[in-house]
């Protein structure tokens, strides 16, 4: 969905509103730490797009400020009309303090929707340390193509107008003032916007006049945060038209730790909308939403194809829902009002492709189709873990599917979810149910519903050289990663996916994966290696090593490279995990193991680690199993302290080390 018809200064973090919009980025299934110290946000960016868009919210709009720029002027003018329609001019002063700030600011990009909005640079010029004014280039304005759905999958119709500025150095000054019309409101007859200020960026002033028709009925809202809005209401003007004043000043940023939650979540901000609660946001979808789910000729007959043979109402569910998550390809179109309207049933089926307001049309029309009832759930799939008062898009990014017969969320957007697993950004969020009109709340994460487990056998040659295989198993939200990873595993990444995984944890070898197809649903992540490594230790000794991670997932060695958490000033987010490993380290005859590491064990708050370590034979047993349980999606200031201190337990234990030396050298 469009950003509705709002300004988005790429890059920047010059906007008065976004979305934040979260995807989990999978890289590496062995070595994603499950987001206990969440890191979705170091492979993000900002778009317009809001719902379905799959892409994370503006690395800007959580990092640092550091001093890099300031906004010492933010001025809006902005007049709403009866009929959701408005006009608005922009005008904002910019200070570069840095080489970083300049590289920001160098080059602005004043984005929107050309089949809603028009945008005119009315002014933009250079105003140099000593005073001097520097106009751009009438080249250096220009209108580009600025398709960024196409980014992530997907087309739009937003244009960008391209602004250059000339001759900037520490100290200079950026002024762009621009002029806005929104000729059709994102929902007819409505106006919503939502203005907000990063904690971590310095704004000296900031000043919004805002006005609107007295026959469209605008409320405002404000959350009683630091640093506080000031809101005026002005006397009505000659035409009746009812006008308020913003004003807002940030002169000490705070840093943000990269794990905050959502910015709409503890920042000031300003919503002025006429509609009057999230809930009526669900119904203006509904109703444009409800039609395009009909179950024609063509759905009952392939609905009947899918579920051939099957008559479990469950059962039929989830073969339903695997086709619509594998066989729709995910392509987000956002042409005029496509951002927040799905197509039609018969013709997603017709393209193949959609984005998630078309999956899950597709899939209720599907289910209605077997006589299943479900309906449409508005969620933020990122970092926002609550909802607003008055109604808007924002913080809505993402459409799910709500089954009431089994009280169950299912998201076929994702293509690596199995039916009813949710990801961790749609975990623990409010929602709201289109078709029903109530708010609802996705499951709280689980540790033993995010489980991994690893059993793995390794043999140590006279030489120091391995051979081993393992073995391990992914449960719930951690497979989902795993699945998308093991996708990719074909071709020529075949060799360098276990060469690299190896090379993770310092191993330099080879290895092979087994497992069964994954583009199946139905199959469980479960997946079997064999590997060969060259020596990490000297044989025969004397020496000490560390347990070889092998072609393992090696999420608790993973916690070697995990930092203390700082204070938490704010809520920030956490999951619940559970992992567990059982190692099997055969070491040659030639050797003979001399001392242990000691066992560990602690429990604090939720958090368990325990590791042992003994004798069997010639082989060395080693078990650790580590458990995260948070209440929450979302942990407070305080938590970090227990975290920190099973953190600093693991690490210990991590770092203990197996002693052997020659048989020859031992001592009787």
């Amino acid at each position: 969905m469009y950003v509705q018809g709002w300004l988005v200064r790429h890059r920047s973090n010059k906007l008065f509103q976004i979305s934040e919009i979260s995807i989990v980025k999978y890289d590496n299934f062995f070595n994603l730490l499950s987001c206990f110290r969440c890191s979705w946000r170091q492979s993000t960016w900002l778009f317009t797009l809001v719902l379905c868009s799959v892409v994370p919210a503006s690395w800007a709009a959580q990092s640092p400020n550091e001093d890099h720029f300031r906004i010492e002027q933010r001025h809006v003018k902005i007049h709403v009309n009866a009929d959701g329609s408005s006009v608005a001019d922009y005008y904002d002063v910019t200070s570069l303090l840095t080489s970083t700030g300049i590289d920001w600011f160098g080059e602005e990009k004043v984005s929107f929707s050309q089949g809603r909005e028009s945008v005119k640079v009315l002014e933009a010029f250079t105003e140099l340390p000593n005073g001097k004014r520097v106009e751009l280039d009438p080249k250096a304005i220009r209108l580009v193509e600025d398709d960024q759905a196409g980014q992530v999958g997907g087309y739009s119709d937003t244009k960008a107008y391209a602004v250059i500025f000339p001759q900037l150095a520490l100290g200079a000054k950026t002024h762009l003032r621009t002029h806005q019309v929104v000729h059709t409101p994102l929902y007819e007859g409505h106006y919503s916007r939502t203005f907000r200020f990063p904690l971590s960026i310095y704004f000296k002033d900031v000043v919004i006049d805002f006005s609107h028709d007295p026959a469209i009925k605008i409320k405002v809202e404000t959350p009683h945060r630091q640093p506080l809005i000031k809101v005026k209401k002005l006397k009505n003007g000659s035409d009746g038209s009812v006008r308020y004043r913003f004003s807002f000043r940030n002169a000490k940023p705070i840093k943000l730790e990269e794990d905050t939650v959502s910015g709409l979540d503890i920042q000031p901000y300003i919503r002025v909308s006429s509609i009057s609660s999230m809930l009526e946001v669900g119904q203006l979808y509904q109703e444009k939403a409800a039609k395009k789910s009909s179950v024609t000729t063509n759905i009952q007959a392939l609905a009947n194809d899918i579920t051939h043979g099957i008559q479990d109402p469950q059962a039929q569910a989830q073969a339903l829902y695997n086709w619509v998550a594998t066989e729709i390809r995910y392509v987000a179109i956002f042409l005029g009002d496509g951002g927040v309207v799905p197509n039609d049933a018969e013709s997603i089926v017709r393209n193949r492709y959609g984005d998630c307001k078309d999956h899950n049309t597709l899939l209720i029309a599907l289910l209605a189709a077997k006589g299943i009832e479900a309906e449409s759930v508005l969620i933020n799939s990122g970092d926002a873990f609550s909802l607003p008062k008055l109604g808007g898009v924002a913080p809505f990014n993402h459409v799910i599917t709500y089954l009431p017969a089994w009280n169950l969320y299912v998201d076929s957007t994702d293509r690596y979810a199995p039916f009813g697993v949710l990801s961790y950004p749609s975990l623990d969020k409010p929602n709201v149910h289109t078709q029903t009109l109530r708010y609802g709340r996705t499951p709280k994460p689980q540790a033993l519903q995010n489980h991994i487990s690893s059993e793995v056998i390794i043999h140590i040659h006279d030489d120091g050289s391995i051979i081993g295989q393992a073995n391990s198993k992914h449960v719930g939200t951690s497979a989902i990663g795993a699945r998308a990873f093991l996708m990719g595993y074909e071709g020529r990444y075949k060799d360098e996916i276990p060469i690299k995984q190896l090379a993770l944890f310092g191993q330099v070898g080879t290895g092979n994966l087994y497992f069964e197809p994954m583009y199946d649903l139905t199959n469980p992540v479960q997946v079997s290696a064999t590997f060969n490594i060259q020596p990490i230790n000297n044989f025969p000794g004397p020496g000490a090593m560390w347990v070889p991670v092998g072609l393992a997932p090696g999420r608790i060695e993973s916690f070697r490279e995990i930092s203390p958490y700082p204070v938490q000033p704010f809520p920030y987010v956490c999951h619940s995990v559970r992992y567990t490993q059982h190692y099997v380290l055969n070491f040659p005859p030639s050797v003979e193991v001399t001392r242990l590491p000691e066992p560990m064990k602690i429990e604090i708050d939720g958090y368990v680690y325990q590791s042992r370590y003994f004798h069997h034979k010639q082989a060395i047993i080693v078990e650790r199993h580590l458990t995260l349980e948070n209440p929450k999606g979302v942990c407070q200031p305080g938590d970090e302290v227990s975290f920190n201190k099973i953190l600093s337990v693991v690490q210990k234990d991590l770092r203990g080390q197996i002693f052997y030396e020659p048989k020859a050298f031992s001592r009787p």
